[in-house]
């Protein structure tokens, strides 16, 4: 009773205050419950990372063919700045369930265009081969992988136009020109699941204060073969306008 009345002996105001402070101190006592899919992917409610902008699962086209992908930046009064290949083993790769379905190793050329004050351009072009996981969703969602797929992939990306500062942090490692890490590869060391350890974004070993990068188109196109008796197991695309096909063993 004595802590009632002493209540009722304080301004109305004041009450309310005191009220409202007291309920909102649990609130900012919790524990923040925002989670991280992966560590290579996104975090919930931010931007996609480079791994997740790299590795997109697309959707199923309406339309039935594609040409090669061929990507370009090219623009009046453009400097190319950065042409470097890199290799890379043990990444993973994503199909059009969201599922990872198989390990690649690509080399792949990595070319930026100053296109104008702290602005540029960069285009991403793939070359390698895909062995499929055992018991995965097949890239166009058919069925399940024997694991016994495999064969070769190539394809890429061409970037938005983002704004940065260019900054070779590591010209030993990631040289304006020639190969990254001296021709030897960057494994990126991923799981089923898409964790990727070893993964390293490219852009960020060139540029800081990045705003606005994103792909602008892609695509990869991917022939399979059966390890058994080197028969076809299809054709899969999975490009910006739309995903076809699929790989799969159907013996």
């Amino acid at each position: 009773m004595r802590k009632i009345l002493a209540l009722s002996a304080l301004p109305v105001v004041a009450v309310i205050a005191l009220l409202v402070a007291l309920v909102a101190l649990p609130a900012l006592a919790a524990p923040s419950h925002a989670t991280t899919h992966r560590t290579s992917g996104t975090v919930h409610g931010a931007q996609p990372s480079m791994f997740a902008k790299e590795h997109p699962h697309g959707t199923k086209a309406t339309v039935a063919s594609f040409n090669n992908f061929k990507f370009s930046c090219s623009q009046p009064n453009t400097r190319r700045i950065i042409n470097v290949t890199q290799k890379i083993i043990n990444d993973a790769d994503s199909g059009q369930g969201g599922n990872y379905w198989a390990f690649d190793t690509v080399t792949r050329t990595i070319q930026v265009w100053n296109i104008g004050p702290d602005t540029y351009c960069a285009t991403v072009m793939y070359n390698g081969s895909f062995q499929a996981i055992s018991g995965q969703e097949s890239p166009g969602t058919g069925g399940i992988l024997t694991g016994d797929e495999y064969g070769s992939m190539h394809g890429g990306y061409v970037s938005t136009t983002f704004t940065a500062q260019l900054n070779l942090s590591n010209p030993t490692v990631w040289p304006a020109n020639g190969k990254v890490n001296g021709g030897n590869p960057t494994d990126y060391q991923c799981d089923v699941n898409g964790n990727c350890p070893g993964f390293v974004d490219w852009s960020s070993m060139y540029f800081s204060n990045i705003s606005g990068f994103d792909l602008s188109s892609w695509g990869w196109i991917y022939h399979g073969l059966d390890h058994a008796d080197s028969s076809s197991t299809g054709t899969w695309v999975n490009a910006s306008n739309g995903n076809t096909g699929d790989i799969l063993d159907r013996d």
